[in-house]
């Protein structure tokens, strides 16, 4: 009986505080209370923020796409960092998007596979007879670019039973299948096939006889879906376990930058602050491993100060463009979003075990 009630008083304060935020009455006018006030202007304001941000990013778009293509990777030295309008402009960035068949669309997704790639290259890991493991794949293009290299990959994700519900699938989070990571643009059917297996991995729970095999493994954006900071913070540490001594471990992961102690945790996404990543840091190097150069700057450009809004609507137009390798179309992006109202910009951590 008690239950009924409090079910009703809910109902009638959702219902009666929907009214309250309608932008018109049942007549068509003006919705005019407190609330409306405060409110009413906020679809204009988030439509004109996202307006001017794709704008800009259109204008570094077409900068790039003036700019020569790389014809062999660029060198330089391995760093663990944030994505930004400087990276994006940059040679290593128009290189790895060329190599991939997509354009040079200046994206956090699009960063965090040129981060990966070019880390991996400054390592000199991308070469025929390597082994791999990615964690969380769903349905990235980077098994298909290793597998045309000539390099064994075990793409990973969770079990189809487990992800059920949780809108990984239709956002093409999720590897259902060794079809979801195939582009054929990237890499000979018979290639992947050969060199690519598909094995259902719990991220916080690695299996053992994973241990040790690998010369590298990498992570997009996942270690920030294991349900805390903590189990996150633990992954990293753990997918070590998979490398030979010398191998490399490339994560890329969700970054609150806005220089507070609140965050979120213990929720599906989770944000990591910059004392985090630090104190992690720390600990892997008194382990013995290497961790390349922090740097916490999330730039000062134009499309640096772009805080994307949601709705986002990207990564299927990223996934269309890269399986047909459309590599001239602009899609709108941006580097930073906002994540349950806290500013977040992706943070790659490089990290070579010890030995």
């Amino acid at each position: 009986m008690e239950g009924n009630r409090i079910k009703d008083i809910r109902y009638l304060v959702g219902r009666e505080f929907g009214k309250l935020t309608e932008l018109t009455n049942s007549r068509q006018q003006p919705n005019i209370n407190d609330l409306w006030n405060v409110l009413k202007d906020l679809n204009a304001i988030k439509w004109s923020v996202k307006q001017h941000g794709y704008a800009i990013g259109a204008q570094v778009f077409d900068s790039v796409m003036q700019s020569e293509i790389p014809k062999a990777p660029v060198d330089g030295k391995m760093w663990s960092g944030c994505s930004t309008q400087r990276d994006v402009e940059s040679a290593w960035f128009r290189y790895w998007a060329h190599q991939i068949q997509t354009a040079p669309i200046p994206h956090r997704k699009l960063w965090e596979f040129a981060y990966i790639l070019q880390n991996l290259s400054l390592a000199g890991k991308l070469r025929d007879g390597m082994h791999a493991v990615g964690f969380g794949c769903g349905q990235e293009p980077l098994p298909s670019y290793l597998t045309n290299l000539g390099i064994s990959v075990t793409i990973t994700d969770l079990h189809p039973e487990v992800v059920q519900g949780k809108g990984w699938v239709e956002s093409g989070q999720h590897t259902e299948g060794l079809d979801s990571s195939f582009y054929p643009n990237l890499v000979d059917r018979t290639q992947f096939d050969t060199l690519a297996t598909l094995e259902y991995v719990d991220m916080n729970a690695i299996p053992a006889d994973m241990s040790g095999k690998h010369d590298f493994c990498w992570s997009v954006c996942a270690l920030e879906h294991l349900g805390s900071i903590s189990n996150g913070l633990d992954f990293v540490r753990n997918s070590l376990d998979t490398l030979k001594p010398g191998g490399v471990a490339v994560h890329t992961t969700e970054f609150n930058y806005s220089e507070t102690e609140r965050t979120i945790d213990n929720w599906p996404t989770v944000l990591f602050l910059r004392r985090h990543i630090e104190e992690l840091a720390a600990t892997l190097r008194a382990d013995g491993h290497d961790v390349a150069p922090l740097s916490f700057d999330v730039g000062c450009k134009p499309l640096d100060a772009f805080i994307d809004l949601p709705p986002f609507d990207f990564d299927n137009c990223l996934k269309d463009s890269l399986v047909s390798g459309s590599g001239h179309a602009f899609h709108p992006g941006h580097l930073k979003i906002s994540i349950d109202g806290f500013p977040a910009t992706c943070i790659g951590l490089t990290i070579t075990k010890a030995g």
